[in-house]
């Protein structure tokens, strides 16, 4: 979604009216891409407002209006980084746990969970939430949101053979917890 370029220039001044506008428009998609990261929608929608805190700081760095949603995407990006990383502990600590209880759950409510896994969405979440930090963040940035090696790049700053690494990992061990949860 492009930006009007005389709308930028009135943000980059400072005008509110015109930043609301901006964050009227673009506030469901950066939902949207926060919530492909996150597990919980409080959170998504958390990190987004702080996000487009940020972007207010920051106007005056906006280069143009292609480049506006670029750039609000890798903050965005970074910020669900930092965030995951941040609960990467308690995140190992509940992966560990999600396993056992997929398999105790999957004897005593068979027919229950066949019907949650059935939702492509609900698999991929579970898949995505297993994955670590960086895997997560390519793997949606690539599979889920089909950005080029260069966009996802510019976006994480990771070089291009970290991003393919990463990329094939996840791949991997989605495979592996889709084949786990198919077995179901």
């Amino acid at each position: 979604m492009p930006v009007d370029k005389n709308l930028i220039e009135a943000f980059r001044n400072g005008d509110h009216e015109a930043f609301g506008y901006i964050v009227s428009q673009s506030l469901e998609p950066c939902l949207r891409l926060a919530m492909r990261f996150l597990e919980r929608s409080e959170d998504a929608e958390d990190l987004v407002q702080d996000c487009f805190i940020r972007v207010w700081e920051k106007r005056r760095y906006v280069k143009s209006a292609e480049s506006f949603i670029p750039w609000v995407r890798k903050i965005i990006v970074n910020r669900c980084y930092d965030f995951l990383r941040r609960e990467q502990t308690r995140a190992k600590y509940r992966d560990e746990n999600r396993e056992s209880e997929l398999y105790k759950s999957a004897d005593s409510e068979a027919p229950d969970l066949e019907l949650r896994l059935a939702e492509s969405e609900e698999t991929l979440r579970i898949i995505t939430s297993m994955l670590s930090p960086k895997q997560r963040i390519v793997f949606i940035l690539s599979e889920i949101e089909e950005l080029s090696v260069k966009e996802i790049k510019d976006i994480t700053g990771m070089t291009s053979n970290s991003i393919k690494s990463n990329c094939y990992h996840a791949r991997k061990r989605a495979r592996e917890i889709f084949e786990l949860l198919d077995k179901r």
